[in-house]
């Protein structure tokens, strides 16, 4: 009954192996084990898990949580839902859920969106929590409407527009809806980040879940990611610069010291690497590490209170003294950790200071025992006994399944002298990626697609004339645009 059950919920004619990947997956859900399936891209994976996972949480009242890379790639899982909806005649519910960042309108009204991160967008929601007007709206909620809106499965622009029109705070309305989604796609950091996992764990219930790793390759570097940060020689410049403004003589001298000590280990370095000496920089700058660490908490603070002062003003809500602050507090929680560097790099003339958290398996294994079941798929995932080790998973069930492709029909290329590294991207660097990519177009006669490393990246290629070259040959162009 079930594997007929799973098969009428799958939307489109079944292809060579997918019948095999569905009963692999259900049976491992089924089974409660940890499942690795590793399938080319184009295989038809997404809707093939959904297929496998959603009846058998509708059948035990769990629901399916969808974890990808990035917020832009939630839409995909519930893309797929609305069609096995509409093809199949079933009525379940799917919800896109993003940050405050994407979802916040008070930010569109002070002109900041766009401009901050994540925990920017928190600091503002906190600031403004008793006079936002569109939290504030939600009590005058048509709590009827948003029900006939929770009747079929939503796409983050759908939610965003639904509460653009009823000027009602599109973070909120997704968290009342929550309750009703038997699919939730969310990015990584919901699930793998400690200081917003323990908010979603408490809200959707882990426990009662079947977890779906989309892209699941890119997990040890998100997790890495998620406990790692830098700062540069002109961090701890614009935040001396912020507490002489502050008028907070002993934290300024303290940070001019540190920029001297900076100097001095940036000429003596040998080579373009090397390890950072914590406790030697916090006793040249501060007497101690104990010391070190008291003002670096009070320069937390203070980068705190000055967040706070400009985004009174209308200002982007962003602080050097508070990054650093906070990347020398969790380096001095993290010294002599295994598995956690501080390393020093030479970069355009200055210092970069980087935290790496390298300990991927053992932050990550202790997460996968609060779900049901745990779906990791990509097309990259083999070998699965090294990729298994890294994410932290003993226990598990794992199949490859053939690519549907002929070989002729793949070829790879690798470019010579071509690197995004760093925080600018030089003109040369770029003219050189412009080059690059006219070529190709100017050779293959088909349908292209351009992946940039960022939308600072893909900005700086389109103000070099990507999108005129391409018109130029005759190309109709599609641009990603950022939020």
């Amino acid at each position: 009954m079930k594997g007929t059950l799973i098969r009428s919920l799958f939307p489109y004619r079944l292809r060579e192996f997918q019948g095999e990947f569905l009963s692999f997956v259900q049976r491992g859900i089924g089974e409660g084990k940890p499942v690795l399936v590793d399938a080319a891209t184009g295989f038809g994976k997404t809707a093939l898990i959904l297929a496998a996972a959603l009846p058998e949480a509708l059948n035990r009242g769990l629901r399916v949580v969808w974890a990808v890379r990035t917020g832009s790639e939630t839409d995909r899982p519930v893309e797929e839902l609305k069609v096995i909806c509409k093809r199949k005649g079933v009525k379940l519910f799917g919800l896109s859920f993003r940050g405050k960042r994407d979802m916040c309108l008070l930010l569109r009204d002070l002109n900041l969106s766009g401009r901050v991160g994540h925990e920017e967008a928190s600091l503002v929601c906190e600031a403004y929590r008793g006079k936002c007007a569109y939290r504030l709206n939600l009590e005058g909620l048509d709590w009827e409407e948003l029900e006939l809106f929770a009747r079929e499965p939503r796409l983050y622009a759908e939610t965003l527009n639904f509460c653009v029109e009823r000027k009602v705070c599109p973070y909120r309305v997704q968290l009342l809806l929550l309750d009703r989604a038997r699919l939730l796609a969310l990015s990584y950091n919901y699930v793998i980040d400690p200081r917003i996992s323990r908010f979603m764990r408490a809200k959707v219930g882990f426990r009662n879940s079947v977890l779906v790793v989309d892209e699941a390759h890119n997990l040890q570097q998100a997790a890495g990611e998620a406990n790692s940060d830098r700062i540069t020689g002109g961090t701890v410049e614009r935040a001396m610069k912020e507490a002489e403004a502050m008028g907070d003589r002993d934290l300024a001298g303290f940070l001019d010291a540190m920029a001297g000590y900076f100097q001095k280990f940036l000429e003596g370095m040998g080579g373009e690497e090397a390890l950072f000496p914590l406790e030697e920089c916090a006793w040249k700058c501060a007497g101690g590490v104990a010391e070190f660490k008291e003002l670096c908490g009070e320069a937390r603070r203070l980068g705190n209170k000055l967040r706070r002062k400009r985004l009174l003003e209308g200002k982007a809500p962003r602080s050097s003294l508070h990054h650093l602050g906070d990347f020398w507090l969790k380096a001095v929680e993290n010294f002599g950790v295994d598995g956690v560097a501080l390393t020093a790099a030479k970069e355009g003339g200055a210092l970069a200071v980087e935290l790496s958290d390298m300990r991927s398996g053992e932050l990550l294994g202790g997460l996968w025992g609060e779900f049901k079941a745990c779906v990791f798929c990509s097309g990259t995932l083999k070998p699965f006994e090294a990729y298994a080790e890294v994410v932290g998973l003993n226990d598990y069930e794992a199949k490859g399944f053939p690519s549907p492709y002929p070989k002729r029909n793949v070829a790879s290329f690798i470019t010579k002298g071509l690197s995004t590294r760093g925080e600018e991207l030089s003109d040369e660097m770029a003219e050189l990626y412009v080059e690059a990519l006219n070529a190709f177009i100017a050779s293959l006669n088909v349908n292209l697609a351009v992946f940039a490393s960022s939308y600072r990246v893909q900005r700086r290629l389109l103000e070099l004339g990507l999108r005129r070259l391409a018109e130029a040959r005759g190309r109709e162009v599609f641009i990603e645009e950022q939020n």
